[in-house]
């Protein structure tokens, strides 16, 4: 399943940016092999962007997924376990999207369709998801599809409870999305904690020019995001005789007085086995 990240932007000039990592790991992973495919099927170079403007093609030095490679990032959304044969399905959905207001893209072996605006819109996409699943497994016994609100683009981080068997419960708060592996830069703090600690680990972060408005950005929802820090320490407190670990990733935040929005979030109760992870998005 295809999972939606914010953080990158789409490249000037193309209605869609399609950028593979080009670091030695993800190459070994089969990377060259979907670069060339992505090549053939569009008609352009990589660093080029096609004539309409439609689709451009760019590197980046990492994408923070070597584990899950071959994988793209296209207009943020992460798409994984590329197959070359998978990339002229994923060209052709790029190119129907020209000139459309919203819509969606649904990616080969991908339960997901983003960007839904219209009533249409939702039952079309309904459809396809029931019949791209009975089609990936037959036999699958369907309960119905989760319609979730679109998040805009913010800034990702993380928020997280856990319990450290030396010093007991432990909040963290640092940059979430794909980046949370890469660039560790995260603050931690025993519990409990005053707003004043959360406000000194998140102005302690290497990320937090982003928050302030780096390179034209605006300013992100500072208070907010203190404020869901207080009640997730909150409800560590109240439930630590029951849960191990609790992290919200991403938790994007977005422009001043917009508030924070949860995308994805995993609950280790106390004892669970690696099968019993809860996780909800």
């Amino acid at each position: 399943m295809a999972s939606f990240y914010s953080f990158f932007d789409r490249e000037p000039g193309a209605r869609y940016t399609v950028r593979l990592s080009n670091c030695v790991v993800d190459k070994m992973n089969g990377m060259q092999e979907v670069a060339a495919a992505f090549e053939k099927a569009v008609g352009i170079r990589f660093g080029q962007t096609t004539p309409d403007g439609q689709i451009g093609l760019r590197y980046t030095s990492c994408t923070g997924m070597c584990d899950q490679a071959p994988a793209a990032l296209i207009n943020g959304l992460v798409v994984t376990g590329i197959k070359p044969a998978d990339v002229p399905a994923i060209v052709e959905a790029l190119k129907r999207e020209h000139g459309k207001v919203g819509g969606s893209v649904l990616f080969p072996n991908a339960e997901v369709q983003l960007n839904l605006r219209q009533p249409e819109e939702i039952r079309s996409a309904y459809e396809q998801v029931i019949a791209s699943s009975r089609r990936y497994n037959p036999k699958a016994e369907i309960r119905g599809v989760l319609v979730q609100e679109m998040v805009p683009p913010g800034v990702e981080m993380i928020a997280g409870m856990k319990r450290d068997a030396q010093f007991g419960q432990v909040l963290v708060v640092g940059m979430g999305g794909v980046f949370v592996e890469v660039m560790k830069d995260a603050a931690l703090a025993l519990l409990p904690v005053s707003r004043a600690r959360v406000e000194e680990m998140i102005h302690a972060l290497r990320c937090r020019p982003l928050l302030e408005g780096a390179r034209g950005r605006p300013k992100a929802d500072v208070d907010a995001l203190v404020d869901a820090a207080l009640r997730l320490a909150r409800l560590g407190a109240d439930l630590g005789a029951e849960i191990d670990q609790l992290d919200i990733n991403p938790l994007i935040v977005l422009p001043q007085g917009q508030g924070v929005r949860a995308v994805d979030a995993l609950i280790v109760k106390k004892g669970a086995a690696a099968h019993d992870r809860g996780r909800t998005e």
